[in-house]
Protein backbone atom coordinates (compact mmCIF):
# COMPACT_ATOMS: atom_id res chain seq x y z
CA UNK A 1 0.00 0.00 0.00
CA UNK A 2 1.01 3.37 -0.80
CA UNK A 3 -0.39 6.44 1.01
CA UNK A 4 0.46 9.80 -0.99
CA UNK A 5 0.54 12.36 2.16
CA UNK A 6 0.73 16.29 2.43
CA UNK A 7 2.83 16.37 6.25
CA UNK A 8 0.51 19.48 7.71
CA UNK A 9 -2.81 17.53 6.88
CA UNK A 10 -4.95 16.39 9.96
CA UNK A 11 -6.78 13.84 8.12
CA UNK A 12 -3.42 12.52 7.01
CA UNK A 13 -2.71 11.68 10.46
CA UNK A 14 -5.63 10.29 11.83
CA UNK A 15 -5.28 7.54 8.67
CA UNK A 16 -1.67 7.50 10.15
CA UNK A 17 -2.35 6.79 13.84
CA UNK A 18 -5.40 4.14 12.90
CA UNK A 19 -2.32 2.87 10.62
CA UNK A 20 -0.46 2.30 13.99
CA UNK A 21 -3.19 1.12 16.40
CA UNK A 22 -4.27 -1.68 13.74
CA UNK A 23 -0.11 -2.41 13.71
CA UNK A 24 -0.55 -1.91 9.73
CA UNK A 25 1.27 1.16 9.44
CA UNK A 26 4.66 -1.42 8.56
CA UNK A 27 2.78 -2.55 5.74
CA UNK A 28 2.25 1.54 4.06
CA UNK A 29 4.52 3.09 1.48
CA UNK A 30 4.60 6.61 2.55
CA UNK A 31 5.07 9.07 -0.66
CA UNK A 32 5.02 12.93 0.87
CA UNK A 33 3.80 15.33 -1.65
CA UNK A 34 4.16 19.31 -1.56
CA UNK A 35 1.68 21.19 -3.28
CA UNK A 36 1.75 24.94 -4.20
CA UNK A 37 -0.51 26.84 -6.61
CA UNK A 38 2.59 28.11 -8.20
CA UNK A 39 5.88 25.86 -9.96
CA UNK A 40 8.54 26.25 -7.82
CA UNK A 41 11.33 24.18 -9.27
CA UNK A 42 12.49 21.60 -6.40
CA UNK A 43 9.37 22.60 -4.27
CA UNK A 44 6.10 21.97 -6.20
CA UNK A 45 7.07 19.49 -8.84
CA UNK A 46 4.55 17.15 -8.28
CA UNK A 47 2.07 18.96 -8.48
CA UNK A 48 0.89 16.71 -11.52
CA UNK A 49 1.03 14.00 -9.73
CA UNK A 50 -1.46 14.78 -6.73
CA UNK A 51 -4.56 14.08 -9.32
CA UNK A 52 -2.94 11.45 -10.61
CA UNK A 53 -5.36 9.43 -8.61
CA UNK A 54 -7.25 11.82 -7.20
CA UNK A 55 -9.40 13.68 -9.39
CA UNK A 56 -11.00 16.10 -6.93
CA UNK A 57 -6.95 16.83 -5.65
CA UNK A 58 -7.03 15.67 -2.42
CA UNK A 59 -3.52 15.10 -1.32
CA UNK A 60 -4.07 11.89 0.94
CA UNK A 61 -4.62 8.81 -0.90
CA UNK A 62 -4.07 5.40 -0.25
CA UNK A 63 -3.32 3.14 -3.58
CA UNK A 64 -3.40 -0.27 -3.43
CA UNK A 65 -3.29 -3.49 -5.42
CA UNK A 66 -6.94 -4.09 -5.01
CA UNK A 67 -8.22 -0.34 -5.60
CA UNK A 68 -5.14 1.00 -8.02
CA UNK A 69 -7.40 4.11 -8.73
CA UNK A 70 -7.10 5.32 -5.04
CA UNK A 71 -8.84 5.89 -1.79
CA UNK A 72 -8.98 9.29 -1.38
CA UNK A 73 -11.20 9.95 1.46
CA UNK A 74 -9.71 9.74 5.37
CA UNK A 75 -13.19 8.10 6.53
CA UNK A 76 -12.60 5.98 3.31
CA UNK A 77 -9.31 4.82 4.13
CA UNK A 78 -9.54 4.68 7.85
CA UNK A 79 -12.56 1.95 7.07
CA UNK A 80 -10.67 0.34 4.26
CA UNK A 81 -8.06 -0.42 7.38
CA UNK A 82 -10.29 -1.40 9.46
CA UNK A 83 -11.61 -4.44 7.25
CA UNK A 84 -7.92 -5.65 6.78
CA UNK A 85 -7.25 -5.38 10.36
CA UNK A 86 -10.75 -7.32 10.71
CA UNK A 87 -9.23 -9.86 8.17
CA UNK A 88 -5.26 -10.36 9.49
CA UNK A 89 -7.35 -11.37 13.16
CA UNK A 90 -9.21 -13.88 11.48
CA UNK A 91 -6.22 -15.02 9.88
CA UNK A 92 -3.87 -15.05 13.22
CA UNK A 93 -6.45 -17.14 14.87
Amino acid sequence: MRLIYHHGSPYTRRVYMLALELGLAQHIEFHKLVVCPVSIPGWSDKNKNSTAYNPMGKIRCLVTKDIPDGLFDSRMICEYLDSLAVVKETKDE
